[in-house]
């Protein structure tokens, strides 16, 4: 409870520094940076603590929906991703403490900032469904603000409409998924969710409505359109918070409510994300290197990093889609190893007319775990990455060497 009452302490400094900042002007704004660096590391020590020592703490605050409140409650789950959010809060203060504070600084913008990661860290540990919904709406509306900032340019204006009407859809299918949650008792608090998961046509209906909900927040393919759009339109900081944490969130809210609301899964249910994700990881690097603008590249990347965490199975390993194969080669020889070794990823591609080529000889490392013989059940190659290539040049996408595979010249890479 203590944790939960500090973390409490440090949003209200996030909230309060919000409201100050709204009504100054000029270089005065620049307090918001490192209260806002300040709050996220007290919020990061707390998460880490809970995280460490496998606790929780929960409290109900007399507002909110009559005869429920406002739940609120910090476990591991919400703990891990609060270390994610506040690690890219505290990088993003530390570049606005870099502004020039006699031309940088801007009413549109300083106020917001506080707010959007106050809001980001609420939705983390909302309890219940009008907890989560409210503290949801309040990180899309920021985050819409700071889009919308820079309101004189067409484009920007452009890509927060597009923003708004995509947060309005996955805000209505997440109001389908937590009324099915509830139930026809209504009970929104997620205790009484646990206590009675669904029946499994609602379930699946929950989990359809959940994806949708989250993966338009996240930038899951086809739901995706306004990622691009929008990262160029916000300010650098904000934009790389928006891409780094955010969509963070989206993947905490289809996790909570995946594995945490829904009860015990169905077998199929991991279908949906595969198939999403894997199409989101593959057209997301094909856009990031095909654009050149550096922000949508952040972007595109961005949607190929989501893509790549649905594709997961529930014995944490990684399936080839059906259109795809995955090769992992000794460093030195570059010939296949056996399962359970480490080598160099490639990845190959059935379309021979994808770009840049369908064999990929990335600087990344894995192990195959097996040959259609994953615990889970699904068919095909499972793998784990194991990190990149020691003194790998350190790029969003990965430092691909590629190679056209040409008419009978066999199945190796050829420069």
């Amino acid at each position: 409870m203590p944790g939960l009452y500090v973390s409490g302490v440090a949003l209200g400094v996030l909230a309060v520094s919000a409201a100050v900042a709204a009504v100054m002007r000029g270089p005065a704004l620049a307090f918001v940076y490192p209260l806002s660096a300040l709050a996220a590391v007290v919020l990061g020590v707390v998460d880490l603590h809970v995280l460490l020592s496998g606790g929780e703490a929960a409290i109900r605050l007399p507002i909110g929906l009559p005869t429920i409140g406002f739940h609120l409650r910090l476990d591991t789950l919400s703990a891990f991703f609060g270390i994610v959010i506040n690690g890219g809060v505290i990088a993003a203060s530390l570049y606005g403490m870099g502004f020039d504070r006699a031309k940088e600084l801007t009413p549109r913008v300083e106020p917001l900032f506080p707010l959007f990661a106050a809001a980001m860290n609420l939705v983390l540990i909302a309890d219940d469904a009008y907890a989560f919904l409210f503290s949801w709406e309040l990180m899309s509306l920021a985050s819409w603000a700071l889009v919308v900032a820079r309101h004189t340019d067409p484009e920007c204006r452009r890509a927060a409409h597009l923003y708004l009407v995509m947060a309005a859809i996955g805000t209505v299918a997440l109001l389908f998924a937590f009324g099915g949650l509830a139930g026809p008792a209504g009970g929104y608090a997620f205790d009484t969710v646990r206590a009675d998961p669904p029946q499994p046509m609602v379930a699946a209906l929950v989990l359809v409505a959940a994806l949708v909900g989250c993966g338009s927040k996240g930038g899951l393919i086809p739901l995706h359109a306004w990622l691009p759009l929008a990262h160029p339109a916000a300010p650098s900081h904000v934009s790389a918070l928006m891409s780094g944490v955010m969509t963070k969130v989206a993947i905490y809210g289809f996790v909570r409510i995946a594995f945490d609301l829904l009860g015990p899964p169905d077998w199929w249910w991991a279908l949906p994300p595969i198939v999403l994700g894997a199409m989101t990881a593959v057209l997301g690097l094909l856009y990031a290197v095909l654009d050149r603008d550096l922000k949508r590249v952040l972007a595109y990347s961005t949607i190929e990093n989501v893509g790549v965490i649905y594709p997961d199975c529930e014995c944490g390993n990684k399936h080839v889609p059906a259109f795809a194969e995955v090769v992992v080669r000794n460093p030195l020889t570059l010939e296949p190893v056996a399962v359970g070794q480490q080598g160099l990823v490639q990845v190959c591609s059935v379309l021979p007319t994808s770009f840049p080529g369908f064999l990929v000889l990335t600087d990344d490392m894995a192990e195959i775990i097996d040959y259609d013989e994953c615990p889970c059940g699904r068919r095909g190659t499972s793998f784990r990455f194991a990190g990149r290539v020691p003194k790998a040049e350190v790029r969003g996408c990965g430092n691909l060497e590629t190679t056209r595979h040409k008419h009978g010249q066999g199945n190796g890479l050829h420069e």
